[in-house]
């Protein structure tokens, strides 16, 4: 991993929040900045300017403008601004960072020009999750959520004073979304052995319910995406239960013309 960032966003209104504070891995090392100038590396106390590993070789330099402006330049490319409550990663024009499975979390954007496609899901694997349009609503939300963690730096002036992280608001399935639900229930019903997918009993419990809300939003915004969410759930089960056969699923999902070379079945 070329950078990793865990950031603590506290709430300010009922309708905003701010960002508080961000643990920043980068070159293996443990980067804390908080919006009080406070910095730590590697869980111990520094000052600015700070250089890794020293100032004539340096793989990044943190600095600070006074008052708040606090700015970390990598020697990969990466520019990360924390000014306030205005956390900015800027990262490289380059092909390597280019489409999906490249960039996750904060970034979990898929730069390819397309807005209909910016959100990766990070639920068992990162996964493209389209929608027709350019707006999300509260599907950013459940993107986001994927992505809390629950373990990170505590500085002592900030210790047993962040409290418990409260997730946003999941998205959630409308009536027009009713008939999506109904395609999607033999994800369901393969928890109990039933359904075209009955050789996919026994995964963890919450494994099913994670693929069926996946198939719901997306077959909901494009009903053609079923049987692309179906194969999704295949391909993980036969992963996990270590098996390659199961059955003609495409036959009895109503998706015998969707194409996919990775997708093994038994005619």
């Amino acid at each position: 991993m070329i950078l990793t960032i865990l950031m603590i966003v506290k709430k300010f209104t009922n309708k905003t929040a701010q960002i508080d504070s961000a643990e920043i891995l980068l070159y293996n090392q443990s980067i804390y900045m908080d919006s009080e100038n406070f910095l730590y590396v590697n869980e111990e106390r520094q000052i600015y300017p700070y250089y890794f590993p020293s100032a004539n070789n340096s793989l990044f330099n943190i600095t600070l403008e006074h008052p708040w402006k606090k700015q970390i330049i990598a020697a990969n490319g990466f520019k990360i601004d924390f000014e306030g409550y205005t956390f900015c990663v800027s990262i490289p024009d380059c092909p390597q960072y280019f489409g999906s499975g490249k960039l996750c979390g904060i970034t979990g954007t898929n730069f390819d020009g397309n807005c209909r496609n910016d959100v990766e899901m990070d639920y068992i694997e990162m996964k493209n999750f389209e929608t027709d349009s350019c707006r999300f609503g509260n599907m950013v939300n459940t993107w986001a959520n994927s992505f809390v963690v629950g373990k990170y730096f505590e500085p002592p002036h900030k210790r047993h004073s962040l409290g418990t992280c409260k997730l946003g608001v999941e998205f959630e399935f409308s009536q027009s979304c009713h008939p999506a639900m109904l395609e999607c229930t033999p994800i369901l019903q393969a928890k109990m052995g039933s359904s075209v997918f009955s050789q996919c009993k026994n995964l963890d419990a919450n494994i099913y319910k994670e693929f069926f809300d996946r198939c719901v939003i997306t077959t909901c915004r494009n009903e053609s995406s079923k049987c692309k969410a179906f194969n999704n759930f295949v391909e993980y089960c036969q992963r996990e239960k270590n098996e390659t056969l199961y059955g003609s699923w495409k036959n009895g999902a109503d998706c015998q013309d969707f194409d996919d070379k990775k997708a093994l079945q038994l005619h």
